[in-house]
């Protein structure tokens, strides 16, 4: 039987209205976006424009700047503290983002399984992620003080945080502290969407703890486990203040990362020109990060 085709009945005069009730909608649409697109532009966007701008400057603190092309760029091609910078940020991201994301899966696995005091265990694994970076960087500076816990637990009497060999293991296990709360509480919120149909399934078919977790739970979180390892490389790769109070990237740039170094040549040696060149490079490694996520959040969700 072939389809009656539907032909609309509005009047031009109903026509009018619902084009004039589409656009205040699409009106307050944008009247309640307008104010976060003005702050971005205002304090995120044009201070990022006006960055690039002074990165081809011998900008400083004292006098204006003045176009110098391409020679900051130059530089850092043949400057060995920034390269050594370079693999120690992605050294410390490394050390961190892995060690972080397998605690804080595993955590959250517990604790969804959990009959009873699932928000005490939530609460006191978060707390950490809330104190303020000044505060645990100088609690873990005192930890691994040569005659702190640290040491009195292995019994050692390690110089962690003047030693080169050890200082980024101190600086990463602080930071390790400081994030996983947060991703266990990510993970908790990705287990919402594993299927409890599958999981019975699977045990009725006899799998293990591991064949669970490996076959039905970590496909379903994927989506999740993407967002956490883009989002805690960049929080690791452009952490300033953990670094800095710590030990202020020594011993012996042993634990200087990118955002400390510009903030060393801006602050320190007064030029901002060349902190900007290295804040354009640390700019676009978050933006091919972000890219990233994108790309392979987008394929996740065509292939599922």
């Amino acid at each position: 039987m072939s389809a009656i085709p539907v032909t609309s009945t509005l009047t031009p005069a109903a026509k009018r209205v619902r084009t004039g009730v589409k656009l205040k909608g699409a009106s307050f649409t944008v009247a309640l976006v307008l104010p976060t697109m003005a702050f971005f532009a205002i304090w995120v966007y044009l201070p990022a424009l006006y960055g690039f701008y002074l990165s081809f400057t011998d900008a400083s603190l004292i006098a204006p700047p003045n176009f110098i092309g391409a020679d900051n760029y130059a530089k850092l091609v043949g400057d060995p503290v920034f390269w050594g910078s370079l693999w120690r940020t992605f050294q410390y991201a490394f050390e961190v983002v892995i060690p972080t994301l397998v605690v804080g899966i595993l955590l959250a696995r517990v604790i969804v399984r959990m009959k009873r005091g699932r928000a005490l265990f939530m609460t006191v694994y978060f707390l950490p992620f809330v104190v303020p970076a000044v505060v645990s960087a100088l609690v873990f500076s005192l930890l691994f003080n040569e005659y702190g816990l640290v040491n009195s637990i292995l019994g050692t009497q390690i110089a962690w945080l003047q030693d080169e060999s050890v200082a980024m293991v101190a600086l990463s296990a602080t930071t390790i502290w400081a994030l996983t709360g947060y991703y266990v509480v990510i993970f908790m919120a990705g287990y919402q969407q594993v299927s409890e149909e599958l999981l019975d399934a699977a045990k009725i078919d006899g799998a293990n703890s591991w064949k669970q977790f490996w076959y039905v739970e970590l496909p379903s979180l994927t989506p999740t486990l993407l967002f956490a390892v883009i989002s805690a490389t960049a929080a690791v790769m452009t952490d300033f203040g953990t670094p800095f109070i710590l030990n202020q990237g020594g011993p012996n740039y042993a634990t200087t990362t990118l955002p400390l170094y510009i903030y060393n040549q801006t602050f320190q040696y007064s030029s901002a020109g060349y902190g900007e060149a290295i804040s354009t490079v640390l700019l676009g490694i978050a933006l091919v990060l972000t890219l990233i996520q994108v790309v392979l959040i987008g394929r996740n969700r065509r292939t599922r």
